[in-house]
């Protein structure tokens, strides 16, 4: 796990840091432009109202999704061939035995996870702070229709696939390209508070800590892709359940 935190490339990675380092830096800064463009529509959109269900959403992607994602579009048009686009990610070769192995994390990230998040909220009620689940969870619970579809794809597809993007391999490459030491760590810090929930940060810095180790281990970023997306699947259907009428 050290070794990991410490290096956030694969062993066996198609794109090698110090190759990757100049698509990285440029992917990065036109990610953080659009991420503080985004904020700024945010603020604007939110200084003279408050939108809710799908409106909510499109606002909440704003910032990081939408911005980041842009980031890296621009850069691998501008670069590559989009039959190499997967390989200019860092996606690597999935293999079946490795898959088993990610669900098989999942079995007991899930339950620890959950358990930070439990002792986290109860601390946070403790001292006053607010500890209310995620607004895309509140939206999943109340919307109906076409808005049930939306937060839905954005749980459990969307976001795991651009988050993994920007925080298990643009973001650590770029710090470890700037020798930073322990750049999957500092990665897994910064989409731990890009949630902005602080009752949820030490369970999604844990969650970060070990997705950024699938990564590593497994040669790319399939494995934390769909471990990130049933670990959202599988908080998503407990939470459900919890907030059910009784």
């Amino acid at each position: 796990m050290i070794q990991a935190l410490s290096n956030p490339a694969a062993p066996g990675s198609n794109l090698p840091l110090p190759a990757a380092s100049a698509f990285v830096r440029r992917a990065v800064g036109l990610g953080l432009a659009g991420c503080a463009l985004g904020w700024v529509v945010q603020s604007l959109v939110l200084a003279t109202t408050r939108p809710t269900g799908l409106g909510f959403v499109a606002l909440g992607l704003l910032p990081l999704h939408v911005g980041g994602a842009a980031g890296v579009c621009v850069e691998l048009l501008r670069t590559s061939p989009w039959r190499s686009w997967a390989q200019r990610c860092g996606f690597g070769r999935p293999t079946a035995a490795a898959a088993v192995r990610v669900l098989g994390t999942l079995l007991w990230l899930g339950g620890l996870v959950s358990a930070v998040h439990w002792a986290s909220a109860a601390l946070c009620r403790l001292v006053g702070l607010e500890s209310a689940p995620s607004p895309l969870l509140t939206v999943l619970a109340t919307a109906t229709g076409g808005g049930v579809l939306v937060a839905a794809f954005v749980v459990l597809l969307w976001a795991p696939l651009v988050e993994e993007v920007l925080f298990r391999f643009l973001l650590p490459e770029a710090l470890a390209a700037a020798r930073v030491a322990y750049a999957g760590a500092w990665s897994a810090l910064v989409f731990a508070l890009a949630h902005g929930v602080p009752a949820y940060i030490p369970g999604l810095l844990l969650l970060g800590l070990t997705l950024q180790h699938l990564r590593r281990q497994h040669g790319g970023l399939w494995a934390p892709i769909l471990a990130h997306g049933l670990y959202n699947a599988f908080s998503l259907a407990g939470w459900l359940y919890l907030a059910r009428p009784t």
